[in-house]
């Protein structure tokens, strides 16, 4: 060998080649690697094969996107963190690659979702969370590239500048070398523009929000009102009780079959004090009383209306109940010229406030229920009070919530329900979906903490999130007789008006079966007395909210109907005998 020196060199490389190439084919044997892109998101993992020939997670994972880099191993692993602050390390087991996103989950089953809200070169990165333990906190390793410049930096938030483009990189917390977040506040590496003005469209980056979020919110605060309203009644507060308190706590309790049980639970102070109106006589009688309350807001209506009119006042359309006002009064020219103020005004003036944008809006879905006609006064306003309640939107940094302020200040939570559901509305009614997902998130969040609102503020948004509930006292049009309404005060499910043969008029209202509620309806002509309920001729009565069965009186001056109707059957018909009218309209 000495003497062939080449020979042995050329040999010994053989034999460390072999041996080299041995040591790879048997690693890459056991082991790989996993990469997947999606997007601008890159994944890298590695697997290794076990005893029984399985490939196994390796508890290791690096996600880069645009820099930004989370990655993980047995030495720096993700680690969970309980409410009091211990902390223990997680070990990857498995993994799914979905549309847009990738889930990762760990042996005590929390799991890490790491999104892309679209496959582009512009998309934003989201990571959630959730954990088996509520309140836990998640740790995971990150590092930002040599790229950025932190330009602000706060516990919770970075702001990241490179040579053309800013981020915002937010999380519940940052230590110079981990994010910790939660199922509750999440991860996101967003674009960041602080001059860019808010669209609809934007707001489907929230994707945790939707439609049945929102409905789960409503019955969590319609479900409040029951407990936080009775809690009151046996209380030194029951002196303070208003009028919208109790109304929205019969309304619930009776949409959930205990209206007797609501009606006795009321205290005496307040059925027989003087703290009601009108709004409540559906419930509590005292007709005739009342309707001077009722009486008194209709000349208030009339009034402001004319005001208005005059003034080009847009704040008439935040008054309570003039949508109930203008459909009253919608055959005559009042209506019109209210509805066509707006208009009037040049359109650099046109500058709604975010209640008036909101409650304009709300008006205008609201009206076109029953007449697209005389909503189509409002149209041409409707695109200055979107432009007005998207400037009074941005999203958070974070993108995960919306944030309504006006002129820098936040909105409160009655105006956010307000404005959140005029959008759902007018989203619905133009199929606008990126709309009607706006409103959802804004009124949901708005709702979601429950708890922490008002019991006075609860029941002041409760008919705006209660709609389907009939039992609430509201204006139903029965018909016209030329430009003169017949509508009812009630909270009847329903109420015909027809004229019959011979003049008679049909009154058909339903109600469930065995209660009892009170009516006002104004518009009705003279009668003579000859009325007949519940198959019999009955006779006028001035104590007919006392007895124990259906009972009226009739207002000739005013042509006033006070009805108690006594419910035998779910719709009970009663008939009036009046003199010949030909110039009565249906209500539609």
């Amino acid at each position: 060998m000495r003497k062939h020196p080449v020979r042995k060199f050329f040999s010994l490389l053989l034999l460390y080649s072999a041996v080299i190439v041995g040591i790879f084919v048997l690693q890459f044997k056991t082991e790989s690697v996993i990469s997947r892109s999606i997007g601008t998101m890159r994944l890298t993992m590695a697997q290794t094969e076990t005893e029984n020939n399985i490939m196994e997670l390796r508890n290791q994972l690096q996600v880069n996107f645009k820099g930004v880099t989370f990655s993980f191993d047995d030495t720096n692993p993700v680690k969970s963190i309980d409410k009091d602050g211990n902390e223990t390390s997680l070990t990857l087991t498995s993994w799914k690659e979905d549309e847009n996103s990738a889930k990762f989950i760990f042996n005590d089953r929390t799991t890490l979702t790491f999104a892309v809200s679209d496959t582009s070169n512009d998309a934003d990165l989201f990571v959630n969370v959730s954990t088996p333990s509520y309140g836990a906190n998640i740790s995971i390793p990150y590092k930002t590239g040599s790229s950025y410049t932190i330009d602000n930096k706060a516990n919770d938030k970075l702001i990241l500048s490179t040579k053309n483009n800013l981020y915002s990189f937010t999380s519940k917390e940052f230590t110079d070398e981990r994010a910790i977040f939660s199922s509750e506040t999440s991860l996101a590496f967003t674009s960041y523009d602080p001059t860019k003005k808010f669209s609809f469209e934007m707001a489907n980056v929230i994707s945790s929000i939707d439609e049945n979020t929102y409905n789960s919110s409503v019955q969590a605060a319609r479900s409040a009102v029951i407990p936080r309203v009775s809690s009151l009644f046996y209380t030194a507060e029951s002196d303070s009780l208003t009028e919208k308190q109790v109304i929205a706590y019969v309304a619930e309790m009776a949409f959930t079959s205990r209206y007797a049980e609501a009606l006795d639970a009321v205290p005496d102070s307040f059925k027989k004090g003087n703290r009601r109106t009108y709004i409540s006589s559906p419930y509590f009688d005292n007709l005739v009383n009342m309707n001077r309350s009722l009486v008194m807001q209709t000349e208030k209506f009339a009034s402001m209306t004319d005001s208005a009119i005059s003034d080009r006042n847009l704040e008439i359309f935040t008054v309570e109940g003039i949508a109930d006002y203008i459909l009253r009064i919608k055959k005559t020219s009042k209506a019109s010229a209210l509805l066509n103020m707006p208009s009037s005004i040049p359109q650099e003036n046109f500058k709604p406030t975010l209640t008036q944008a909101s409650s304009i809006l709300l008006l205008y879905t609201t009206i076109y229920k029953t007449d697209e006609n005389l909503a189509s006064h409002l149209s041409n306003t409707l695109e200055a009070c979107i432009s007005t309640i998207t400037d009074c939107l941005k999203l958070s940094e974070d993108n995960l919530s919306l944030e309504l302020s006006e002129n820098g200040i936040p909105a409160n939570t009655e105006l956010s329900v307000l404005t959140g559901l005029a959008l759902i509305r007018y989203g619905k009614l133009t199929s606008n979906a990126d709309c009607a997902t706006t409103g959802f998130i804004l009124a949901s969040q708005a709702l979601k903490t429950v708890q922490n609102i008002d019991t006075s503020t609860l029941c002041n948004i409760y008919p705006y999130i209660a709609e389907d509930n009939f039992y609430y006292p509201h204006t139903e049009i029965l018909g016209y007789y030329g430009s003169k309404a017949v509508w009812a005060w009630t909270c009847a499910q329903n109420i015909s008006y027809t004229i019959a043969d011979e003049d008679v008029v049909n009154i058909n209202i339903n109600y469930p079966l065995g209660l009892t509620h009170y009516l006002i309806i104004n518009g009705v002509p003279t009668f003579h007395s000859l009325i007949e309920i519940q198959s019999m001729m009955f006779r006028t009565d001035p104590r007919f909210e006392t007895y124990n069965s259906s009972g009226y009186v009739y207002q000739a001056e005013s042509e006033t109907l006070f009805l108690k109707s006594r419910h035998k059957n779910r719709t009970e018909l009663i008939r009036l005998f009046c003199d010949p009218a030909a110039n009565f309209t249906n209500k539609s």
